[in-house]
């Protein structure tokens, strides 16, 4: 671990500071729910003015690692979730491959006519009912998702309340029922939510949030789920492989 800063480097020494205060909350020396070392704390340990050590924080602040608050100090945020586009997983799939445990608060599960949104990303016929899931999402017992998720009762599968509690993966149960998820189209966006959504994730009110609409397809290219789902952008970032064409 570097632990000086190199004064001769062609690295800009805030930038400098910012990667060694970066690696340590990496390693936990200064964990989640902490706080960095005062401003003049750094100055001193680093040689640095306090112009440099300000635009290092700044620069993690921005990147969504700490929090200033004014006459509080510097808070330690947890790591973000890390999202990797290219992979195809549920939440829970995705999180527990990260170590994670997730849960679920149930708010709805009924039968309704849908929303042509919905209709048409499910091609459902006219008439035709889905049944509706809402669910909070809680990873490591931090709220971090709000999710909508309709099954077209076309499918055959009959689905009940008691079919779901806490620890239930949708797509797990989709599986044991025949329906198997195989490829699935996303689109994703980011803006600030509703106050209904807003209110349900506990967001202040200039938080934004990641938005994904996502349709889930069986091996037959049968849409089986279509989903939208609202993830708080301070526990969330994503990640995209691209090559060149």
């Amino acid at each position: 671990m570097v632990t000086t800063i190199d004064k001769t480097s062609t690295t800009p020494m805030h930038h400098q500071l910012y990667k060694i205060i970066h690696e340590r909350i990496d390693t936990g020396f200064y964990p989640a729910g902490s706080h960095l070392p005062s401003e003049t704390d750094l100055q001193k340990e680093f040689g640095l003015s306090r112009i440099t050590v300000r635009r290092a924080i700044s620069d993690l602040a921005n990147r969504g690692h700490v929090r200033k608050h004014h006459g509080k100090g510097t808070l330690v945020l947890p790591k973000k979730n890390l999202r990797v586009l290219s992979d195809f997983a549920s939440f829970s799939g995705d999180s527990r491959k990260l170590g994670g445990r997730v849960l679920s608060i149930i708010l709805i599960l009924d039968e309704i006519i849908p929303s042509l949104n919905v209709a048409d990303n499910l091609r459902t016929k006219n008439g035709e009912t889905v049944y509706r899931l809402v669910r909070l999402r809680t990873l490591n017992g931090e709220l971090v998702s709000l999710q909508h998720s309709y099954i077209p009762t076309s499918l055959g599968i009959k689905i009940s309340k008691g079919d779901f509690d806490e620890t239930t993966s949708l797509y797990a149960f989709l599986e044991e029922h025949g329906a198997i998820p195989s490829s699935a189209d996303e689109t994703i966006e980011s803006f600030a939510p509703d106050p209904e959504i807003r209110n349900q994730l506990y967001l202040d009110e200039n938080d934004w949030v990641f938005f994904k609409e996502r349709v889930t397809y069986n091996s037959e290219n049968q849409p089986i789920e279509f989903s939208e789902n609202y993830y708080r952008a301070d526990k969330y970032r994503y990640k995209v492989h691209i090559e060149r064409v």
